[in-house]
């Protein structure tokens, strides 16, 4: 990933869930970073976006795309910028959200 754009994707593991953490902004020149590692991911994704502080349409795009292309999306600990453009868009009614990693529950 250039070293020069707002962003940081580093991934890990939590039980049987697959950890994306993404901590910088999610906009049009780094949401196809975001598709594109969540696309390497096999089995259900959770992505902790508590340290995202900008997310534009193209990031939400993104994270709508991850969710309709893999298994099981969870959005975790998502920051206060995150929520209310969730809220805004209605798409609290399309992402499971968990307030922190241990409130993750196994994958179906």
């Amino acid at each position: 990933m250039p070293e020069d754009l707002p962003i940081s994707i580093t991934v890990g593991a939590h039980e049987r869930w697959t950890v994306m953490r993404v901590v910088g902004d999610l906009d049009m020149a780094t949401a196809p970073l975001l598709e594109k590692s969540a696309g390497e991911i096999d089995g259900s994704l959770a992505i902790e976006v508590s340290g995202v502080r900008f997310i534009d349409s193209s990031g939400l795009r993104a994270l709508f795309y991850i969710n309709e292309t893999t298994d099981q999306v969870v959005l975790v600990s998502p920051s206060a910028f995150v929520k209310r453009i969730l809220d805004l868009t209605a798409m609290t009614q399309v992402f499971a959200v968990a307030e922190d990693i241990e409130a993750l529950t196994d994958p179906a």
